[in-house]
């Protein structure tokens, strides 16, 4: 049964405030912890994926793979013989290469990050007396997020039911992360670009001073103009649809 409303001195009512649940408030924010250290333990999986590939395809001991830099590879040496097979496995595998590497290294960090921090942001609004009587995230559909095939639409979760600008632009890299366009899957490319000479340098090995800045000066103009790129984009990314808010369970009055 709804409480009744409350009477002001002047005479007019006033609606009681909601409270969610004792039980529920004391054990949400333990459980948007959980959820934001989850998606962390993702993100650093990625970063450390991507850090220790160079190391693993390096014949550095004790924890490089190879028998031998790569510019005294088998390979390697055939095709410094041969300059035209050479340009033709640069033009052909290199942006195939750089393609999946700028997925991984960009793109696949914003489909974990983005929902780790708006998880402990739920986990600071949840310690907020001002939040004590909503909810604080929802889930919404969506038919085209990445993933595998579904037969219905895929669910967004962690969207927050109050907007403010960090939860906005948090949700804006949530979008580019799980509904990537055309165009930023085509800027994630440069970077991509930038790990693979980042990777060429580390292994075959780079080791005088000018290669070094070289390489490093190309790496990192090819980063800085994907960031660039990227924050463009982020400007044109539609909004989420929005969440679903969980029903009361009152009936609104007939007219």
């Amino acid at each position: 049964m709804a409480p009744e409303p409350r009477a002001r001195p002047g005479g007019s009512a006033q609606p009681a405030i909601r409270r969610l649940p004792t039980s529920r408030l004391i054990l949400r924010p333990f459980g948007y912890l959980a959820v934001g250290m989850i998606w962390t333990v993702l993100w650093l999986v990625i970063l450390a994926l991507a850090a220790a590939l160079p190391v693993a395809l390096s014949d550095r001991r004790p924890v490089g793979l190879a028998d031998s830099p790569l510019s005294a590879a088998e390979g390697i040496v055939n095709l410094t013989e041969n300059p035209l097979q050479l340009v033709a496995v640069v033009v052909l595998l290199g942006p195939v290469l750089a393609a999946i590497f700028g997925w991984v290294v960009a793109m696949l960090p914003l489909t974990s990050w983005p929902l780790a921090a708006l998880a402990f942001v739920y986990v600071a609004r949840s310690l907020h007396p001002s939040y004590a009587g909503e909810p604080l995230s929802g889930t919404s559909t969506t038919d085209d997020a990445i993933g595998p095939p579904t037969v219905s639409q895929t669910a967004l979760s962690l969207l927050p039911i109050r907007r403010s600008r960090l939860t906005d632009a948090l949700t804006k890299a949530y979008a580019m992360g799980w509904k990537p366009s055309f165009a930023m899957i085509l800027s994630c490319f440069w970077l991509g670009l930038g790990y693979l000479v980042a990777v060429v340098a580390f292994t075959w090995p780079v080791t005088n001073v000018v290669g070094i800045v070289a390489f490093s000066v190309v790496g990192l103009g090819l980063a800085g103009y994907t960031v660039h790129r990227l924050v463009a984009l982020s400007r044109t990314v539609p909004d989420l649809p929005a969440p679903r808010r969980a029903s009361s369970g009152r009936r609104r009055p007939r007219s």
